[in-house]
């Protein structure tokens, strides 16, 4: 290899040939011309650049990992903030003002609000453990309409609000296994709001008890 060749080299080539150079070198530096300190200089300078390549390549490791968790980190928070946001225009006693003191747009007054489409497709899954996952399809609903679950027991008589989601699905917790219950949902945007869905009935398991007949 020619002198002229080492700058052409990457730099853990140049690396690992000045480190092979330099312990060549300083095993009998008088062979090569050179005094002991100069050759310990070469030394030196060939373990010092090795030390800035790997601390380089953790730098680079870091700021990638820096740079994806950040990424996720903004995907996450304007999902958060979309589906929260989107709750709180749809909220009616949430004033313009209120809305105007975090920076954003006030309600538009100038279109006539649309009314949201009956949810479709309403499934209530039961667990053993009281809880009830209820999933249903937009039925043509666009995004920024809240979705509002209510439950009842078995005769329909009491109706209640137990969730509010802007998405196409909802865990609630806390019945009591062996009751049975109905659920429905409707939607709502700008204070309109949807027919109720179909019921959906089930049946909490209890604990230990099969349900095959």
């Amino acid at each position: 290899m020619k002198l002229s060749q080492l700058g052409k080299l990457s730099d853990l080539e140049l690396a690992a040939d000045a480190s092979a150079m330099a312990a060549t070198i300083s095993a009998a530096p008088a062979t090569f011309g050179l005094t002991a300190p100069q050759a310990a200089e070469m030394s030196d300078i060939a373990e010092l650049f090795n030390d800035s390549i790997s601390a380089a390549e953790a730098a680079r490791v870091a700021a990638e990992s820096s740079s994806f968790d950040k990424d996720l980190n903004r995907e996450t928070l304007l999902s958060i903030y979309s589906q929260y946001l989107n709750l709180m225009y749809a909220t009616p006693s949430v004033t313009a003002s209120e809305i105007m003191t975090l920076g954003l747009e006030p309600r538009s007054t100038t279109r006539t609000p649309l009314v949201p489409v009956t949810p479709e497709d309403v499934l209530a899954t039961p667990f053993a453990n009281g809880t009830v996952k209820i999933t249903w399809s937009r039925g043509g609903n666009k995004y920024g309409v809240v979705y509002e679950v209510e439950c009842s027991d078995a005769d329909e008589s009491n109706w209640a609000v137990c969730g509010t989601t802007t998405k196409q699905n909802i865990t609630l917790a806390g019945f009591e296994p062996g009751v049975p219950k109905w659920f429905r949902v409707r939607a709502t945007k700008n204070g309109a709001y949807s027919d109720y869905s179909f019921n959906s009935g089930i049946y909490i398991p209890v604990p230990g008890l099969s349900l095959a007949a």
